[in-house]
């Protein structure tokens, strides 16, 4: 069961946050009014934004053991909405550094420019090896001594 509800959140993070947020003050709210004594739907509702956003101010406070349950999962509620929308800031702040081309080159810029580097200085290379003098002092060097006795 929490992995499809898992999966609807990462589809639409924000979708699932407006309904997290508000289900949990549609719904708090109602069973507010029916569980406490003296509270009607207003004073449900107002309870739980203030609960959900830690306020606090105490003007409505749940009395009974069910009203105590209740805001266990109203505070739940928020806890999981605040997760949510950091995600989803986390995930736009990781977009837009990837996506910003100066800071973070794409990895075959990298192998392009390092295939580059190698071919030129392998050029340089060629270009010392093939000197005359350099060709004359290694085929000197890799003369066998068969050869020299031919000599």
């Amino acid at each position: 069961m929490i992995r499809p509800l898992m999966r609807l959140v990462a589809r639409s993070p924000g979708r699932a946050c407006v309904y997290l947020l508000s289900g949990t003050v549609l719904i708090g709210g109602a069973l507010f009014s029916v569980i406490e004594p003296d509270a009607d739907w207003f004073d449900g509702i107002w309870w739980t934004v203030v609960t959900l956003t830690t306020v606090g101010y105490g003007d409505y406070s749940p009395e009974t053991f069910l009203g105590r349950w209740l805001a266990a999962f109203v505070m739940a509620g928020g806890i999981g909405s605040v997760a949510i929308l950091t995600g989803i800031l986390a995930d736009e702040i990781r977009e837009a550094r990837i996506s910003d081309a100066d800071e973070t080159p794409e990895l075959d810029d990298d192998i392009e420019q390092v295939m580059t580097v190698l071919a030129n200085e392998l050029q340089k290379l060629q270009a010392k090896v093939s000197h005359p003098e350099v060709v004359a002092a290694l085929r000197k060097v890799h003369q066998t001594p068969e050869k020299e006795e031919a000599l």
